[in-house]
């Protein structure tokens, strides 16, 4: 798919997407559940349609209800093969949930999984008991495992930790974390979700304990997400405009939600009451300097606005985006330089100076973050902005091009 946009001001409200780091983590928590979960307000995204197919795979029986699906754990025997397609959270937290079955689990990506790290939790799965074919996909997965301790990297994704997590719950786990672990707040997320379904964590220093624990999930809601809806918001930014966007839970200052902070930090007017977020756009811009180690899910976001904002911004505590979807650090550069805009990174940190942007030729690198930025620039820079292989946006929020075209922005879809 080809989308052709030209510069427009984004007004009028839009419903938060909900977010699918939720929706994975409660689809694979639910193979492991008492009894039936059912799970509604589930996003339409690639990738929580990967994670029901591990649920399957896990042993699950998944169901359509209306707009939920039912969760049946333990309705066959775990095993067989599964394609995860792009979604890095299913296949991390997938495999090690796999290592505690009795059959083998074979696992396989597309081409941007089949680059991102994995070695590391199969070898942290090897010392606790698992067979495994090799250390990059496809990979196939023999338990089951026993309980006790492990020691696994946490600086390259947090990941590994957050599928041991889970996995601690079926067989009791140490989980020792090696270097300073990035994305702490998809930990957190990991441990909430793991609390608000009856069992417990305890952290202490470097290492996290899960006790054995079946967790029970009931019927709950996927909340909305922050660094997705932080697109729809960027746009008032870049265009000039002014929106609202909805359905979102209380920010709590840290992770995603600080995005609304940050906002207004650069000078916009950017509030938040009774689960609406609403950002003005029509007051100067000024750069800022943020690090964003523990959330970097934010950088697209923050990168789209720099170049509207006079002076300098500063993305600091970015190592880890070379290893998402694409190696973020070279593509959001090359993306930025084809608007027009001054940019500069190293290993850690991504340096964006206040631009006059023109419109460019994207071709999206199996990126859907890379997209939505993309998209957000074009509408407030001049000239024509196409972006090829637009679909991609569908990983994680397959209505994006349909919301833009809702808030006003001139918008054409080949």
């Amino acid at each position: 798919m080809i989308v052709r946009i030209t510069r427009s001001k984004a007004l009028g409200l839009v419903e938060a997407p909900r977010s699918k780091s939720w929706a994975i983590r409660l689809i694979l928590l639910s193979t492991i559940s008492n009894g039936e979960s059912t799970i509604c307000g589930l996003p339409q995204s690639d990738d929580v349609e990967a994670a029901i197919r591990m649920a399957k795979v896990l042993g699950a029986e998944v169901k359509q209800s209306g707009e939920c699906i039912v969760v049946t754990p333990n309705s066959k025997p775990c095993g067989g093969y599964v394609d995860v397609g792009g979604s890095g959270t299913t296949l991390r937290i997938g495999t090690a949930l796999a290592a505690t079955c009795r059959g083998s689990i074979t696992i396989d990506g597309d081409e941007t999984l089949r680059g991102r790290p994995i070695r590391e939790l199969l070898e942290s799965l090897e010392e606790l008991g698992a067979r495994v074919s090799g250390y990059s996909l496809p990979v196939t997965v023999t338990g089951p495992i026993k309980g006790g301790f492990v020691e696994v990297r946490g600086d390259l994704t947090s990941q590994y930790i957050s599928g041991l997590m889970l996995t601690g719950l079926v067989v009791g786990l140490t989980i020792r974390v090696i270097g300073e672990p990035v994305s702490r707040q998809y930990i957190d997320l990991t441990r909430r979700v793991i609390e608000e379904s009856g069992c417990s964590v305890h952290a202490t220093g470097d290492a996290i304990t899960i006790n054995q624990c079946t967790p029970r999930l009931g019927t709950i809601n996927v909340p909305g997400d922050y660094a997705l809806s932080g697109f729809y918001a960027a746009l008032a930014l870049t265009t000039g405009g002014s929106v609202t966007v909805t359905g979102l839970p209380e920010p709590m200052g840290h992770g995603d939600d600080s995005v609304v902070n940050l906002f207004r930090e650069m000078g916009a007017v950017s509030t938040f009451s009774n689960g609406n977020w609403t950002i003005e756009g029509e007051g100067g811009l000024s750069g800022v300097s943020v690090n964003l180690r523990d959330s970097p899910d934010l950088a697209p976001v923050m990168a789209s606005v720099a170049p509207f904002a006079v002076g300098e911004t500063v993305i600091t505590g970015v190592r880890h985006l070379a290893f998402k979807e694409s190696n973020r650090l070279v593509t959001m550069s090359s993306t930025l330089r084809a608007f027009g805009v001054h940019v500069q990174y190293s290993e850690d940190e991504i340096r964006i100076l206040n631009s006059r942007t023109h419109g460019a030729l994207i071709k999206c690198p199996n990126d859907h973050r890379i997209a939505m930025m993309s998209g957000v620039i074009g509408a407030g820079s001049e000239g024509e902005t196409t972006i090829v292989d637009a679909e991609c946006v569908g990983k994680s929020n397959r209505w994006f091009w349909r919301d833009l075209r809702k808030l006003g922005i001139s918008l054409q879809e080949d």
